[in-house]
């Protein structure tokens, strides 16, 4: 679970875990060009957005099935190039969480030594 997050990144439910198949089924006939949104997923299963993204990070943790998520929607790929993409992708976005966490990680090392803290970082 993730601090501060931990109702919507609890492990997965025995009858979460039962989507995956579902969700595999739902997008594997997709493709760059049709892809699904995914509230019509969420609708489809009835389930929140949090836990089918749960789901498919299931899915892409283990090597199940390649998912490709895009801000037009997820579909199948099986183009290793489109696949190295989506982790370059993914990499890049964990890269920039990252980067989120060090600034405000110096924003708590500047009020413990002290210093007031103002809108500019001051």
């Amino acid at each position: 679970m993730i601090l501060n997050f931990e109702e919507i990144t609890a492990p997965l439910t025995e009858e979460e875990r039962d989507e995956v198949i579902n969700v595999v089924t739902i997008v594997s006939p997709r493709n760059r060009d049709n892809p699904i949104k995914s509230y019509e997923i969420e609708q489809r299963l009835n389930i929140p957005g949090a836990r089918l993204r749960k789901i498919i990070n299931l899915i892409r943790t283990n090597a199940i099935f390649p998912i490709i998520g895009t801000s037009q929607g997820y579909h199948a790929s099986f183009d290793p190039k489109e696949i190295d993409d989506e982790a370059i992708s993914m990499y890049q976005r964990a890269d920039a969480i990252i980067a989120a966490g060090a600034g405000i990680t110096k924003i708590a090392e500047r009020m413990r030594a002290g210093r007031n803290y103002d809108l500019f970082g001051n």
